[in-house]
């Protein structure tokens, strides 16, 4: 029996199986160099004795260190087993290219993107975290959202759409915002009512910051013309209208845009 699981900036999917019984299961946001048992499905943790293979794909799981420290985790849960540790980006690639070259990239609560040559990552422009970069990301985006409401800039009809769904105040932001371990999965939870409002001024604004990740973290590539060009998750999902749009504005062969890489994995690891 094999366990894979894909942790990423806000949920984490469990896939346990073999051949082709495979059942999976997803909880919150797994925090990488703190967790425990207690963050685990139950029904995982049912299944423990019986998990042969372990296959973690992590956010921010960029060097040995944070790797090894999951492993350890990992071990002292299920105490047995090979485990193979990667970070969420190569997760992205496995599931995409497979044993193909292409570029990769993730576009969900954060982002990220990188060239892969079938078998490992070959470049990766730096991800600088939502503070400073995350260009096209959840948080991006949110933030985006986040500042028409507030400064006023948001239509009428618009308005009233989003305060029919949410409840935001200069307040009750700042106090949301302020708890570092929740901020990331607070703003980007506004990032699909651009979507959800059909509003073209706001959805404009989607294709801007999109636009900007690719400027950044597409185009920047030599090879961007080359190979096909993927793409990974909840915001590439959503927008993906966008994504082809831009695709043909900048001449891109597009490839496949996948929500979530857990079903891909499965296959992937068979």
């Amino acid at each position: 029996m094999q366990l894979i699981v894909d942790s990423g900036g806000s949920k984490t999917d469990w896939a346990i199986g073999s051949l082709n019984d495979w059942n999976i299961f997803s909880s919150g946001k797994l925090d990488c160099l703190q967790f425990d048992s207690t963050s685990i499905p139950l029904e995982i943790l049912a299944e423990a004795k019986n998990i042969e293979h372990i296959y973690f794909y992590g956010a921010a799981l960029y060097d040995q260190e944070k790797c090894q420290n999951v492993i350890q985790r990992l071990t002292q849960i299920f105490r047995q087993g090979n485990i193979i540790c990667e970070s969420d980006l190569v997760g992205a690639c496995r599931a995409t290219a497979g044993s193909r070259k292409g570029i990769v990239c993730i576009l969900g609560t954060g982002s990220n993107s990188c060239t892969y040559d079938g078998n490992n990552i070959v470049k990766n422009i730096p991800a600088l975290g939502y503070i400073i970069g995350d260009e096209g990301s959840g948080v991006n985006i949110g933030k985006t959202v986040l500042k028409a409401y507030l400064y006023g800039e948001l239509k009428s009809e618009t308005r009233a759409i989003f305060e029919s769904k949410h409840f935001v105040t200069k307040s009750t932001m700042l106090t949301a915002i302020s708890n570092p371990i929740t901020a990331k999965t607070y703003i980007a939870q506004f990032a699909s009512f651009p979507n959800e409002s059909a509003d073209d001024s706001l959805i404009s604004l989607v294709k801007q910051e999109i636009d900007e990740f690719f400027s950044r973290r597409v185009l920047s590539y030599d090879e961007y013309l080359k190979y096909p060009v993927h793409f990974v998750g909840s915001i590439a999902y959503f927008y993906s209208s966008l994504i082809k749009e831009l695709c043909s504005e900048h001449k891109i062969m597009l490839g496949s845009i996948i929500q979530k890489p857990i079903n891909r994995l499965i296959e992937y690891h068979k």
